[in-house]
């Protein structure tokens, strides 16, 4: 049965997340409750497989995160249960091999669309490390002229600055002077992560310049070798300070992993060239199907 998530829930889906295969940052247990303010995200464990699902008007949205033996009767329970509620049904965030074996058991029953918006963006740790070769070659210029610039220090968040780091992104949502929705979701959002730091499993860093924290970014893992990060903020008028957050984060932090998961666009123009800019080594393309009755 769904239910909403809540605080008592938090055990049994970092269980589900420790043997996680989905590179997807939507199956990751920070990025499922900082976002889940407003309530509508509701989880269920169906034949040893996590479904999410969202209920907006008359439209049921599920996310599987598992490709298993089990997929096709999952999909028939979720689609037999969506159809007795009187609502129309979506899949999201479906992966290639699910698309696949929807299109080879249901040809006609289901209309099928590439969610590019929705493509989390996944790199390899030691390229934004070392920002080696011509590619990456003003990346390094940026970082290079940060560091000679500045003096800074860069350092894990703990319980020993992880305040500063709020103070800092109010204040950098001061400059930014947003008032709409997203935005201030996005706020609330991250001040969750920071109050469940620990409980959440994040990692993060921060940089300092003149004692003060100018820049943090944090994360968690994913899969076994792959991290994601979720939020990520800097002063825009520090010139090179986003490149180095990103640049020291994955050399001190993310030493153990392979890829790190920078998440998606959301169909953003310019956060699509920043992110490709970046050069993916993987984009994780993601698909949705439609019920069509």
């Amino acid at each position: 049965m769904f239910k909403k998530i809540t605080y008592d829930d938090l055990a049994i889906l970092k269980k589900q997340f420790e043997s996680n295969p989905n590179q997807g940052c939507e199956f990751s247990l920070g990025n499922a409750y900082m976002w889940n303010h407003h309530g509508s995200l509701e989880y269920d464990i169906i034949k040893d497989s996590l479904v999410f699902r969202n209920i907006e008007d008359d439209m049921i949205t599920y996310h599987i995160q598992r490709h298993s033996s089990e997929f096709i009767a999952i999909v028939e329970q979720l689609v037999s249960e969506a159809k007795a509620s009187k609502k129309k049904v979506k899949f999201s965030n479906l992966l290639e091999p699910m698309i696949d074996e929807l299109k080879e058991r249901y040809p006609d029953q289901f209309s099928y669309s590439y969610q590019r918006d929705n493509c989390d963006y996944i790199y390899e740790v030691a390229s934004l490390r070392d920002l080696s070769g011509k590619k990456y070659h003003g990346k390094k210029n940026h970082v290079n002229k940060f560091k000679k610039t500045y003096e800074f220090q860069y350092e894990e968040i703990s319980k020993d600055n992880i305040e500063e780091c709020r103070n800092m992104k109010d204040q950098w949502a001061q400059l930014k002077e947003e008032s709409n929705a997203s935005f201030q979701d996005e706020l609330t959002a991250v001040n969750i992560a920071l109050d469940h730091f620990e409980e959440f499993g994040l990692v993060g860093g921060a940089i300092r310049i003149d004692g003060e924290v100018k820049a943090f970014t944090f994360g968690e893992k994913l899969t076994d070798d792959t991290f994601v990060t979720h939020v990520e903020k800097a002063y825009d008028d520090i010139h090179g300070l986003y490149s180095a957050i990103n640049q020291q984060f994955a050399q001190n932090s993310l030493q153990e992993y392979t890829y790190v998961n920078r998440e998606e666009d959301l169909g953003v123009e310019g956060l699509r060239k920043a992110k490709l800019s970046y050069h993916p080594a993987i984009l994780w393309e993601k698909h949705e199907a439609v019920y069509l009755g």
